[in-house]
């Protein structure tokens, strides 16, 4: 696709990390002028080695109050001084999703968002799409910068966090998808309250919405949507079989909106639990809206491979069957994990997010014995203390070789699972570095 001149336009990028550094690739040689700012000094040495330093401009220089606009990277603190600047010298922020919108403004966009969940419903919609041969492509906030993608498709499912929706102004896709909404991300908005009210501005336009009405804020927000007489709107339960509802459960998707009819699903290794059948029923609709038929969307399922570090099944050795969850970095993720599976053994630990740790009480019936380790271990120990059994470790590497030992002398199937329920900033780099350790470790036994 030829992308438009933008030759009179004078854009600032703030933030160079993956996705700063795509929209520079994206916009160079097309804007009239670009400058570039981050805090962080190793990415700007980073930026400098690729594309040099003539770009890079300090925060103090007044041509950033004459910008056209700024494009700011996810995750930049909302109170950060860039947006003040900004909006002092009614300068238009936008991001990089509003810019790949705007350079294909003939492709169809599907917006998924939720607290838990995402990342899969993106990757399983766009892989049944693609396996059917359609021309959809999936990306986002699931690894693959948007502006990295392919221009022209027909096309594009999308993750969105609440960091990138907070920045959309200007972006309306035909689909709009809400699977849930926890508490999580406190560190950044006020309460809970104003991190829900960023996750509903995706349902902000006349897309055609995909509401999940099990969890208890998506399912308000529902019945909010249907008292104010929005149209368009699918919902889907994996506990409410209803009129209009696609229903998914166990070994079953019973569609009541499109068609009336049930299906028998097949063994899908790479989508237990119950949270899956939520994802699972999402991506039904999302793949009916655009066309496909039930029997074909059933078809694909079976070929999905999961997502890493999401509950992701790693084999079985010893009888014990190995889930590698290191995404799950706040209680309601990790209760999901151990809600989907029986006699587990837990690795738990890092940076716990939360203060409320009940939310995981039900969830706690199905662990045999919790390794704790990391830098919340004391939040943790109290917790847990007089509920289940447990050992306080020194960091994965041990909770790992205490709970196989352990593992290995209880009889029948066993489930060794990596739910950290927390942050990995005091041991590892990120969630994917502790993920990777775990498989390291699998791998070894």
């Amino acid at each position: 696709m030829k992308l438009t001149k933008q030759q009179d336009k004078k854009i600032g990028i703030f933030g160079l990390s993956r996705t700063g550094i795509s929209v520079f690739e994206s916009l160079n040689g097309i804007a009239g002028q670009i400058i570039c700012y981050d805090d962080n000094q190793q990415s700007l040495d980073n930026f400098a080695k690729k594309f040099g330093r003539e770009y890079i401009v300090d925060l103090s220089d007044e041509i950033w109050i004459d910008l056209d606009k700024i494009i700011v990277s996810p995750g930049v603190p909302n109170l950060h001084q860039i947006f003040k600047l900004a909006r002092k010298h009614n300068v238009v922020i936008s991001s990089d999703i509003e810019l790949f919108y705007q350079q294909n403004p003939d492709s169809e966009f599907i917006a998924i968002t939720g607290t838990n969940g995402k990342s899969t419903t993106t990757a399983l919609a766009g892989h049944i799409l693609e396996a059917a041969g359609l021309d959809y492509v999936f990306g986002g906030n699931i690894g693959v910068p948007i502006l990295s993608l392919p221009h022209g498709k027909k096309g594009y499912i999308l993750e969105l966090s609440s960091f990138q929706i907070e920045l959309l102004t200007n972006f309306e896709p035909k689909i709009a998808v809400l699977l849930n909404i926890t508490p999580d991300h406190l560190d950044r908005y006020q309460d809970f309250a104003e991190y829900s009210a960023v996750k509903q501005k995706i349902l902000q336009n006349d897309s055609i919405k995909i509401i999940n009405i099990d969890n208890e804020e998506t399912a308000i927000i529902h019945q909010q949507q249907i008292k104010e007489g929005v149209r368009n709107i699918i919902a889907f339960s994996s506990k409410k079989q209803e009129q209009d509802v696609v229903f998914c459960q166990d070994d079953k998707l019973v569609d009541l909106y499109f068609d009336n009819r049930e299906y028998r699903l097949p063994a899908l290794t790479n989508l237990v639990g119950n949270h899956n059948r939520e994802n699972i029923a999402a991506s039904f609709i999302i793949c009916r809206i655009l066309g496909m038929q039930g029997e074909e969307i059933i078809k694909y399922l079976p070929s999905f491979k999961g997502l890493n570090h999401r509950l992701q099944f790693l084999g079985t050795k010893d009888n014990i069957d190995f889930y590698n969850d290191s995404k799950a970095t706040n209680i309601a993720s990790a209760r999901i994990a151990l809600v989907s599976l029986e006699n587990i053994f837990w690795l738990v630990g890092g940076i716990v997010k939360e203060d409320d740790l009940t939310p995981i009480i039900d969830g706690l019936k199905n662990v045999k014995k919790a390794y704790i380790f990391g830098q919340s271990k004391k939040q943790l120990v109290e917790f847990l203390q007089d509920k289940i059994a447990y050992e306080i470790c020194d960091d994965l590497n041990e909770s790992f070789h205490k709970a196989v030992s352990d593992a290995k002398h209880v009889d029948g199937k066993k489930n060794l699972v990596l739910a950290p329920a927390a942050s990995s900033f005091d041991q590892f780099k990120d969630y994917e570095a502790r993920g990777e350790c775990f498989k390291k470790l699998v791998d070894g036994l």
